[in-house]
């Protein structure tokens, strides 16, 4: 329907200061085509104008195919433990990942547009997975795995009830081993959202202190504290950083009954001889 020598030009930016992205002149005879990669975000114009002072009329096609995220294959996985924790995958594009290939163990995944992240914590713990923007079909969940190359047949379902069901959800949160290669899948189909990965023992701790250490975790009710030097005080927080226990400990060690609290993550934050430590806890 173009029956002139086209030109097509695109832009960005603001009026007055607009930036060419791409342009073309000739690419089937005398019309034009281009091609560039959105980011989802951004407004582009689009000029349709004419070669010197060719003008006529024209009929334009726009198409559009979506770029899936760089770990949207399981075989491409995002290796966390290589980068550390915590960890935050910014600005996904979630809406353009494709349909998984196979299904794990103890969880169908057909149908499902997601994205993978592996690691190997250092010791035992345990390990959350967020979407902090959740739109639409959302799910997250752990699998174990043989090793860090895996495929959707060799993960398993880490069976952890009320914290990693095979339902949709925006988080998830699961003890981890030693060792044991874990698979994170996340789902998010119709929005951009950062996923943020952390947990206990997964890698370096910054925000641990030397010669502290606490067990068992996850726990019915009672933490158990040892500590090089004077613990001073105890203080747990709920997820929406409001405080849900304190106890005096004075000395180098101690219990912590939160049997109190529901079932859930908290923060544990000590004091020993005047340093702050923060550690995640799970009341099961």
């Amino acid at each position: 329907g173009t029956d002139y020598d086209s030109k097509i030009t695109v832009y960005s930016g603001d009026c007055g200061a607009l930036v060419c992205v791409t342009d073309n002149d000739d690419t089937c005879g005398l019309q034009s085509e281009v091609q560039w990669q959105g980011d989802g975000l951004t407004t582009y114009y689009i000029l349709v104008h004419g070669f010197a002072s060719n003008t006529g009329n024209f009929s334009m096609a726009l198409t559009c195919a979506p770029v899936p995220p760089p770990n949207d294959m399981i075989a491409n996985s995002i290796d966390v433990d290589e980068i550390g924790f915590p960890y935050t995958d910014p600005a996904v594009a979630m809406p353009a990942a494709t349909f998984e290939a196979g299904n794990p163990a103890g969880c169908n995944i057909d149908g499902a547009r997601g994205v993978w992240y592996n690691f190997v914590p250092e010791g035992d713990g345990f390990a959350t997975a967020t979407i902090v923007s959740p739109a639409g079909s959302t799910f997250v969940n752990f699998f174990t795995a043989p090793d860090e190359n895996a495929t959707e047949a060799d993960l398993t379902l880490v069976d952890f009830p009320g914290g990693n069901q095979c339902v949709p959800q925006t988080d998830a949160i699961v003890p981890t081993v030693a060792g044991q290669a874990y698979y994170v899948f996340v789902v998010n189909h119709d929005g951009i959202t950062d996923i943020q990965i952390d947990g206990e023992n997964l890698g370096v701790n910054d925000n641990a202190i030397e010669g502290f250490t606490y067990y068992p975790n996850p726990t019915d009710g009672v933490i158990n504290m040892n500590s090089l030097e004077q613990i001073d005080q105890v203080l747990v927080y709920n997820i929406l950083g409001q405080q849900v226990a304190s106890q005096a400990v004075e000395a180098t060690s101690g219990q912590l009954d939160i049997s109190q609290l529901a079932v859930g993550a908290y923060i544990m934050k000590v004091t020993v001889n005047g340093n702050v430590g923060t550690y995640k806890i799970i009341k099961k």
